[in-house]
């Protein structure tokens, strides 16, 4: 090989690795930002179990309603929900909950669910919705929709929590005292 060609390759070879040096601290940023590269939402299965972690925590839910024969919802499992972005607001502030329309067909009536994917902010109460969509949405819309959403959580009052009173905090002495059993002198 010619000396002319030698430096050619080896100054290709220099910027090579300038680049990728470049962006394994790009990438070793993010992944101290905002944990995996390809993030993970940790997904609720359970509406009631939900909407009482969302009551406690005081976070609106987050519904996504799909199916396993769903393409665009699949599609947005592979995409949306794995930006790192994406996963952290939704685990840091909503609660987020997965739910299969073929196994909750009750619970996507309620609803009101059609077409898939549909997607759905609601109150801690599991009742007022904040924002909803339908069909599939990448990262940079789905965190606008994240924004909206938290926005109108914020104006909203209280819940009501008589009208779920199995995740309602109920005073009670026996919470800070044990109870004395009835032989007790």
């Amino acid at each position: 090989m010619a000396p002319k060609n030698r430096l050619r390759l080896l100054l290709f070879l220099l910027l090579g690795l300038a680049f990728a040096v470049t962006q394994d601290r790009y990438i070793m940023r993010r992944l101290m930002r905002h944990g995996a590269p390809n993030g993970t939402v940790h997904w609720q299965t359970s509406f009631d179990t939900a909407v009482a972690q969302a009551q406690r925590e005081h976070k609106p839910l987050f519904l996504d309603f799909s199916a396993t024969w769903c393409g665009p919802c699949q599609d947005m499992q592979q995409t949306t929900y794995r930006d790192p972005d994406v996963a952290d607001i939704l685990n840091n502030k909503f609660v987020p909950v997965l739910i299969d329309i073929d196994q909750q067909k009750e619970l996507a009536a309620r609803f009101g669910v059609s077409p898939i994917p549909d997607e759905a902010f609601v109150a801690s109460d599991g009742d007022r919705e904040l924002v909803r969509t339908a069909g599939y949405n990448d990262a940079d819309d789905f965190l606008n929709m994240t924004d909206k959403a938290l926005k109108a959580f914020a104006k909203l009052p209280p819940p009501d929590l008589s009208r779920h009173p199995s995740s309602a905090s109920t005073p009670s002495v026996t919470r800070h005292f044990p109870v004395l059993p009835p032989d007790f002198p």
